[in-house]
């Protein structure tokens, strides 16, 4: 094939690894996706036991059976799987692609993109949320945001994300910054499984904040932004992930392998299927690889991107390299090494995540018990409420107490008003006789020797002993309490064991009723005279 893909030889007494490394190579020529125009020249053999000559440069040697196999493919591109259905899906990808190309016209590269002004670094807008798209692709959305204004741009790798730096050009700073503001509208534009997010340096924001002041500019239909982004993602041809393979899901094409002996078909398969997974996993294991050497250059050229910005701040605005001295540690490691290093990591990063998650959870839980005890007690109020006012009503705090104290006080100045009588007419009586002077004779009917008879007792002093005073006590004690419960509205036990120990130990009523006058005042004397004639009756 003029020398572009080296010559290839079959020997006869190679192994049967060998041979099948052999040609599995004859597929492998179609994977360049490329239309070729001209057929190279084929060096066939009629039989399997016929050597080709050796070192015969641009020859494919192959079976004559699969001469028209062969030319077939090399004319068209095929699919993965080797199929006729395949190749014409890829012609037709092809020609959508080429349908569909689009050049770059704002990208610029890293290096190129630092800003060598302090206007320029105020034009600057960074957009984070980007997926690992083609910068074809990245550049149709950004056009959509922006619409019809000059600006250039660029991107730092991160993996699977890439992070995008967009400068407006435009002479005018004021101009600039109206640009800006338009372009901050666009910040969490929502667009399949991204979201855009847009930010700007403090000075920036600041710089629009003076220049548009209250103006509010032109406004932008965030959905309408969204729909329009889709449509670009849909239509761009994105980079096709690598395919994972396993033993289960790969079969050997069994036209490729119809001529080949039957005792020796399924070592053969299983051989081919080996070597394939193989090439598979070094070329993931190849691509993990230069993932990370990506990142690490991605980091240095972040860094010195950054260094005009710390410089021109005065102040330590630091990139976090933290991941740097992980990366300096992986240099020199195996691949299985290197394989446990970043399982390790992964379930570091899965650790911290279920911390964040747990430590929200129960955050949550916590809330929401208080959240329920609150509203357990707001529930229970009224019955609270209920039950304090029914202990209330059963100690006699809010019982009426039956007393007219205005008819009380008009019966007190009635009494003290006929007492007051009653002295001035005793005292007239008393100096009316007075002035008579008249001798009153008394007559001695009764018998010297006749003994006296003794003077009548105290109605208000008793005379008992104490055996008889006690049961006289606890005959009156429960009219007692009544009483008082008539008088005060509450029943007091500790007032009624009180009067009774007055009694007890006074035996006379006047004493009780100066002893009470001062905890009841003017009913002292009631409650006294009520008692007394109790008393009375019982004797």
């Amino acid at each position: 094939m003029d020398g572009k893909f080296g010559s290839i030889e079959i020997d006869t007494n190679s192994t049967l690894t060998e041979l099948s490394d052999t040609i599995t190579t004859i597929p492998t020529i179609h994977a360049f996706q490329t239309k070729i125009t001209r057929v190279p020249t084929l060096l066939h053999f009629a039989h399997d036991d016929v050597r080709p000559q050796p070192n015969k440069l641009g020859a494919i040697p192959i079976i004559e059976s699969q001469i028209s196999q062969v030319k077939s493919g090399i004319v068209r591109p095929v699919d993965s799987t080797g199929s006729a259905d395949g190749d014409e899906k890829g012609d037709a990808d092809h020609d959508e692609l080429m349908e569909d190309a689009y050049t770059l016209s704002h990208y610029m590269e890293l290096k190129a993109f630092k800003p060598k002004t302090l206007n320029q670094q105020l034009c600057e807008v960074c957009v984070s949320g980007f997926k690992d798209l083609p910068n074809e692709t990245i550049e149709q959305c950004l056009n959509v945001m922006i619409g019809d204004v000059p600006y250039k741009w660029t991107c730092v790798e991160e993996v699977d994300l890439k992070i995008v730096f967009v400068r407006f050009i435009n002479e005018e700073l004021d101009g600039a910054a109206a640009e800006i503001h338009q372009f901050l509208k666009c910040d969490g534009v929502l667009a399949n499984d991204m979201t855009l997010k847009l930010a700007v340096e403090k000075n920036t924001k600041q710089l629009v904040k003076d220049t548009m002041g209250r103006k509010k500019g032109k406004n932008v239909d965030i959905d309408a932004v969204s729909q329009e982004i889709i449509k670009v993602l849909e239509r761009s041809k994105t980079r096709r992930p690598a395919m994972t393979v396993n033993e289960m899901d790969y079969t050997v094409d069994e036209s490729e392998l119809r001529d080949i002996p039957p005792e020796i078909l399924p070592q053969l398969k299983k051989d081919i299927k080996e070597f394939r997974l193989k090439a598979i996993e070094n070329e993931k294991r190849k691509r993990e690889r230069e993932i990370l050497e990506e990142k690490k250059r991605a980091k240095l050229q972040l860094r010195k991107l950054f260094e005009k910005f710390k410089e021109d701040d005065g102040q330590g605005g630091k990139v976090d390299d933290g991941d740097s001295d992980e990366e300096e540690e992986d240099d020199g490691l195996t691949d299985e090494q290197y394989e446990d290093l970043q399982v390790k990591k992964a379930n570091q990063d899965m650790l911290k995540k279920f911390a964040v998650k747990l430590h929200s959870v129960q955050s949550a839980e916590r809330k929401n018990k208080d959240m329920l005890a609150d509203l357990n007690e707001l529930k229970q109020y009224e019955a609270n409420l209920d039950k304090s006012i029914k202990e209330g009503y059963a100690t006699g705090k809010f019982r009426p107490s039956g007393r007219n104290k205005q008819r009380e006080y008009e019966a007190d100045e009635m009494d003290r008003e006929e007492a007051k009588r009653d002295i001035t007419t005793k005292e007239t009586t008393d100096s009316f006789l007075a002035s008579i002077n008249i001798p009153l004779k008394v007559s001695l009917n009764q018998d010297d020797s006749e003994e006296e008879t003794p003077a009548p007792s105290d109605p208000n002093t008793l005379t008992i002993d104490e055996e008889e005073l006690d049961s006289l006590l606890e005959k009156i004690k429960p009219k007692v309490n009544s009483y008082i419960e008539e008088f005060l509205g509450v029943e007091e036990e500790e007032l009624a064991d009180f009067v009774l120990s007055i009694i007890k130990d006074e035996k006379n009523k006047t004493k009780l009723a100066e002893e009470l006058e001062e905890p009841l005042g003017d009913d002292a004397q009631a409650l006294t005279d009520k008692i007394w004639a109790d008393i009375s009756e019982l004797l």
